[in-house]
């Protein structure tokens, strides 16, 4: 699970809140609940610690650390940030359309009109697969309107992780079975008619085996 935590600092700013706070809810709306927990009871620690006249004071105590856990989460909730869905705090919370709006109005509008920008680079991955087959590019509009309703759809993917993707996908995968370009963003199964993405799936693939490696394409 990848652990690193994005954070855009004009947002975190308009949103008054603390670097704590925001970072708890964009790990909420990533729903990376593993970094959460590790997250939470790492600096509530260090918020102890920080109360304590010296550090040989300290002594864990793990019944108030999860008080301090809870508090937080439900200040979250009755702030209008979050939605508490049952008992477990850490596994059972949603993120409500106020943190939403505010992280992704601007960001994703500007993203997804980029798109046309870079649709080309994405389709010219496909046409250097050796032996590439007629059609292996896809139509330039249903590229772009594909891969716009993929950023839509995944906000916290960015053009590099595309891109990087799907140069994987190409690598490890036989020529032969090279999906085109369109239907590697989103393809309806012929038998039960849902609609699937090979991206995503190959993006939480790599983000789950090699999440140092796949962290590095966040910053290209």
């Amino acid at each position: 699970m990848d652990s690193s935590i994005f954070i855009n600092i004009t947002k975190l700013i308009k949103s008054q809140l603390g670097l704590l706070e925001f970072c708890v809810l964009q790990l909420i709306q990533d729903k990376n609940f593993k970094t959460l927990d590790l997250l939470l009871n790492n600096q509530i620690e260090l918020r102890e610690i920080e109360n304590c006249q010296s550090l040989s004071d300290f002594a864990p105590n793990d019944e108030v650390i999860g008080e301090q856990v809870s508090n937080l989460i439900r200040d979250l909730e009755n702030s209008g940030w979050i939605k508490i869905t049952g008992d477990d705090l850490l596994k059972n919370l949603e993120i409500r359309q106020k943190f939403i709006e505010l992280v992704e109005s601007n960001d994703l509008v500007n993203r997804i009109d980029d798109v046309e920008k870079w649709y080309q680079e994405y389709r010219d991955l496909f046409k250097v697969i050796p032996g590439a087959r007629v059609g292996i590019m896809g139509s330039r509009q249903a590229v772009i309107d594909r891969l716009r309703r993929f950023l839509k759809e995944h906000p916290q993917v960015t053009k590099e992780q595309v891109l990087q993707g799907t140069r994987r996908y190409i690598a490890t995968e036989s020529p032969k079975y090279v999906m085109n370009a369109e239907y590697f963003l989103y393809k309806q199964d012929q038998f039960d008619k849902t609609t699937r993405s090979k991206l995503e799936a190959v993006l939480e693939d790599f983000s789950e085996r090699i999440p140092n490696d796949y962290d590095q394409t966040r910053n290209i």
